[in-house]
């Protein structure tokens, strides 16, 4: 079912996320979503969506953003999951309130990138539910987080035709939920399968 979420670019133009549905709007003004009916998820396992309404993916498992013609604008492969991940940033910080975890991603963009804007992973798309349900209201993007990783380890904003890989690095207060990339519907990681302590 296609959904309309909140910006992940630059530009004011929707865009959509999905392992092929719903639709990403920008912060500034949002646009109609796509006027084409949503596929069917019932054929397709990796379709559905969880009780959240996001779709769940595991390591080397992908999603797409799409434009609001349906067309593939990018495509996201997670390719690792790590907890407290070696930090390599010039002046890298202790966690004050829980454990970092790092999430390496390889993004591959198309032309059609260009109607969309740039696609981008920064912390304040994320957010933390808990194993018991309870949604975190603390950042995620604390200073621990962004100090972590060197430039050349952190993953960049996406432009049109271009391929990226690259790390997220958030402070989590455990590992045992699951992580949200989106506002509203978006793509969940579960740590608990996706961490072994």
């Amino acid at each position: 079912m296609h959904r309309i979420l909140p910006a992940f670019a630059i530009s004011a133009i929707s865009l959509s996320l999905v392992a092929c549905s719903s639709t990403e709007p920008q912060e500034t003004t949002p646009l109609p979503s796509p006027s084409s009916a949503p596929p069917s998820s019932s054929a397709d396992p990796a379709l559905e969506r969880n009780d959240r309404g996001n779709l769940t993916r595991k390591v080397g498992e992908t999603f797409t953003f799409r434009t609001t013609s349906d067309e593939i604008a990018a495509t996201v492969r997670l390719d690792d999951i790590k907890a407290n991940p070696k930090c390599t940033g010039d002046y890298p910080e202790k966690p004050k309130d829980g454990t970092l975890v790092a999430l390496t991603f390889t993004v591959t963009s198309e032309p059609e990138l260009s109607e969309l804007g740039d696609v981008a992973f920064d912390g304040g798309w994320w957010k933390y539910i808990a194993a018991d349900g309870m949604t975190y209201n603390g950042e995620l993007d604390t200073v621990a987080a962004y100090s972590c990783l060197s430039d050349k380890q952190r993953l960049p904003r996406v432009g049109p035709s271009e391929k990226a890989q690259g790390s997220v690095v958030l402070e989590l207060p455990d590992t045992k939920g699951v992580l949200i990339y989106g506002i509203g519907d978006g793509v969940e990681f579960d740590l608990s399968d996706a961490i072994k302590e």
